[in-house]
């Protein structure tokens, strides 16, 4: 199974992953880590260890984070050499929905972060050009 590890700045992370449990319920290996301001980067880096270890049936595990460069990606790279882990920078909740629907659908951890890539591009839309107003 795939993890999906929500890592960001303040509490976006939690937030989000709030917010897909409201829509889908109940959501097996899926977290969300936050980082505050007062907190040392290795506070979060044992913060996300801790979550890693939470998530005994993930074979596979990818890092959603805010933003590229941050803290959060940053320390996150500190894990990819661990296991099957890939970060994927610019989180948002389609790109974390479509993960949950079809992250075991995915042949490989590639596959699952292309979908997520594709759903997080396609969910960023001009609501006034999409209905001509």
């Amino acid at each position: 199974m795939t993890g999906i590890i929500v890592v960001c700045h303040n509490y976006l992370g939690v937030e989000l992953v709030k917010t897909v449990k409201m829509i889908y319920g109940e959501v097996e290996n899926l977290q969300g880590v936050c980082f505050l301001r007062h907190e040392s980067l290795e506070t979060l880096k044992e913060r996300i260890n801790n979550v890693i270890k939470q998530m005994k049936d993930a074979d596979r595990i990818i890092f959603l984070v805010d933003m590229f460069g941050g803290s959060c990606a940053k320390t996150c790279c500190d894990f990819l050499e661990l296991k099957e882990y890939e970060i994927l920078s610019g989180v948002n909740l389609p790109m974390i929905l479509e993960l949950i629907s079809k992250r075991e659908q995915a042949s490989s951890l590639k596959e699952a972060v292309e979908l997520a890539k594709a759903a997080g591009t396609k969910g960023i839309i001009s609501l006034k050009g999409f209905f001509r107003i």
